[in-house]
């Protein structure tokens, strides 16, 4: 995938809950990256509220820009965890095991809710002028104005033993 670039230019690739009749937040942030700023404005992580997210938020130590050429974005996402990589580096991890409760949401009540629930998977590229005040547009900042998908992928566990799961917790 190749990330868009360009002041006012969000691209987001991110997994949202199936079931939105649960009360509460739960979406897990494949890719995020934020207007022109491709040296700090990523992130991904799990967020349960508007306050309470636990990810990554930064730089990344790629070789090269993530908006300039297409890059492999993984997510490994399992009952007791969930990593995340670029190229096959994995740049950060987050357990489950634990509660995402918080004082805005008690409807997650148990460890791992709302992660242990299904999700769909959603790619977005949109344009985002709030927080502007000036509100003026230099579509000429947009050297990379499209989110691009070349392919997708998706597997699923079967029958993984606790011994896999320990496994890859190591990774």
């Amino acid at each position: 995938m190749k990330l868009p670039r360009g002041d006012h230019l969000q691209g987001l690739i991110w997994f949202d809950r199936v079931n939105t009749d649960i009360p509460g937040w739960g979406v897990l942030d494949v890719a995020y990256l934020r207007n022109n700023h491709t040296d700090y404005m990523f992130q991904s992580g799990l967020t349960t509220g508007r306050n309470n997210f636990y990810g990554f938020r930064g730089k990344l130590n790629t070789s090269q820009d993530i908006t300039e050429e297409f890059h492999e974005f993984t997510v490994e996402w399992t009952k007791w965890n969930v990593s995340w990589a670029i190229d096959g580096n994995v740049y950060h991890f987050e357990t489950l095991q634990r509660y995402f409760g918080h004082k805005d949401n008690k409807t997650y009540d148990r460890i791992g809710k709302p992660f242990d629930r299904s999700f769909f998977l959603k790619f977005e590229n949109f344009f985002d002028i709030r927080g502007y005040s000036d509100n003026q547009i230099d579509y000429k900042t947009w050297v990379q104005p499209a989110l691009y998908v070349d392919y997708f992928k998706s597997y699923k566990w079967v029958n993984a033993t606790d011994s896999q799961e320990f496994q890859m917790k190591g990774n």
